[in-house]
């Protein structure tokens, strides 16, 4: 059997057609929480309060007045991140993707004008990163490795917006982000209290945007958005990607609230080919307020990916149907200074590269569950895979968009647990916190060179019959965050230790000894 690795590269693809629409409604409140407080009249005085800036919902960020009614803010924000992992076996060659110490920094630069009118309010938004792996960077050849990113300019925001009685429009580049951040994800929503994250996110989803967003009442409201996708974590150099998004959100800040995300995608590939799809994703969230003063969280995100595409074309396949899913259940439990937090993942994946669907289910990369399976030895394995399976001594000619084989991070065929459990210290901002990761494959996994060369038998990554258990990692991690006058400051130490399950081993064993991992954070926000 002739197998396409470039099949899975449609998969990422998707992907990218996921987060870029999801993405661009939140920032602009259009999320399910935003948009209830759109739609209420008491809200209109205070919404430019949680305007443009990053992670409004942060500390420290000042406004400063000017006349007629008019007001500023410019926002910085240095984060640090520093890493020490294990090498990761990644080809049945021996080769391993060398982890050792890593740096990543990273520069924020907001900046926020609003105007109060008589009629409407107007604001002006616009921020850039400056961020990228200064140390680290790795050897062995392949794509989408870890740490792989080289250090750049990452422009972010640059919208004009006005809104009035129950109304919202806004134009120019903005970030995305929908329900919990499964396809979606603006980067902007890192770790917070009481939420046992382990989580540094970079990057984000950008799109060029025209949008308006209408409240018919204090519950219900509707935006339509045309896109032009700007970035996002799978849209390559030279893919053009446009979209036409259709938003519904109902609920208020203190019933379920309940969202409906409709997009239609049309992507251009520099390679010629192409990618036509119809995402449809579903958010819903509810809290239950209990004697004592406990509260019970249940929220939900669930995306369908349907349509077809010609990217990756076989001699049998030049056309392949796409139909991808995805969903998360994330429950926490609130006490007094500790808490419970569990998610329940699933990815569909495919372990037939060469057949006419594609169906594998890309999440977010900035959908963090833990530390080293995902960000580390499956990004490690799939990225080193364009290597192996682009061998022109081997395989003749690399198979077309290969490329987009890699999972760059991103969660992706599985089934995972995830519960974690926090405590907060009474006298001191800090917070412990953790928990195992159990994950499984949704189908095997498959490797496309090794499975090529065992005449279509599915072979993973290490050249062996694998599984589905993928591994057990435990992951502990410690926060101190602190405001005083307007200055945020935040430090985190996070270590795991992953057991890796059947699905990621070779001949003999060979990638089963456990892998160690642990990184240091710091933020300064001014």
């Amino acid at each position: 059997m002739n197998v396409r690795p470039s099949n899975s590269a449609l998969f990422v693809l998707t992907l990218v057609l996921l987060s870029a629409p999801a993405a661009a409604i939140a920032d602009d409140p259009t999320a399910p929480e935003a948009a209830a407080e759109a739609a209420a009249p008491e809200a209109l005085e205070g919404a430019d309060d949680d305007e443009g800036v990053p992670g409004s919902a942060e500390p420290g960020r000042r406004w400063s007045r000017f006349r007629n009614r008019g007001r500023f803010a410019l926002r910085g924000r240095i984060d640090g991140r520093g890493e020490l992992i294990g090498a990761v076996p990644t080809d049945a060659a021996g080769s391993n993707l060398e982890g050792g110490a890593g740096l990543d920094p990273r520069l924020r630069l907001s900046l926020s004008l609003v105007h109060e009118g008589p009629v409407a309010t107007f604001s002006l938004i616009a921020e850039a990163d400056v961020s990228g792996e200064v140390l680290g960077s790795p050897e062995l050849s392949g794509e989408g490795l870890p740490r792989s990113e080289g250090f750049d300019l990452l422009p972010r925001k640059a919208h004009v917006a006005a809104q009035g009685r129950g109304w919202r429009a806004a134009a120019g580049l903005m970030t995305s982000h929908w329900g919990l951040g499964l396809l979606a994800n603006d980067g902007d929503h890192g770790w917070t209290p009481s939420s046992a994250a382990f989580t540094d996110p970079r990057g984000g989803d950008a799109v060029w945007r025209a949008m308006i967003t209408r409240a018919l009442s204090e519950e219900l409201a509707f935006t339509l958005a045309g896109d032009l996708v700007h970035q996002d974590d799978t849209t390559l150099p030279g893919d053009v990607a446009w979209q036409g998004v259709m938003a519904a959100t109902w609920g208020s800040p203190v019933a379920p609230t309940f969202g409906l995300y409709l997009v239609y995608r049309n992507l251009e590939a520099e390679s010629g080919g192409g990618l036509e799809v119809i995402v449809v994703d579903l958010t819903a969230r509810a809290t239950v307020e209990m004697e004592g003063d406990y509260r019970l969280t249940l929220a939900t995100e669930l995306a369908l990916v349907a349509g077809n595409t010609t990217l990756a074309p076989s001699v049998d396949f030049q056309r392949h149907r796409v139909l991808q899913g995805g969903g998360v259940l994330r429950g926490t439990f609130e006490g007094h200074g500790w808490g419970v937090v569990a998610d329940l993942v699933y990815a569909s994946g495919d372990q037939n590269l060469d057949d006419a669907s594609q169906n594998a289910f890309k999440a977010d990369r900035n959908f963090d569950q833990g530390l080293l399976l995902f960000p580390w030895v499956l990004a490690a394995q799939t990225g080193r895979s364009v290597a192996t399976a682009s061998n022109l001594e081997l395989v003749g000619q690399p198979a077309p968009d290969i490329e987009r084989l890699p999972t760059r991070g991103a969660v992706t065929d599985t089934v995972s647990f995830f519960p974690r459990a926090y405590y907060r210290l009474s006298s001191l901002p800090l917070e412990f916190y953790g928990g195992p990761l159990l994950a499984f494959a949704a189908v095997p996994l498959v490797d496309p060179y090794n499975t090529r060369m065992a005449g279509g038998v599915n072979r993973n990554a290490l050249d062996g019959e694998g599984g589905t258990f993928l591994g057990l990692e435990l992951d502990l991690g410690a926060r101190y965050q602190r405001e005083w006058k307007g200055i945020l400051l935040a430090m985190g130490l996070e270590g795991a230790m992953l057991l890796p399950g059947a699905a990621l081993q070779g001949p003999g064993g060979i990638g089963g000894d456990p892998l160690f991992g642990g990184r240091l954070t710091l933020t300064l926000g001014l």
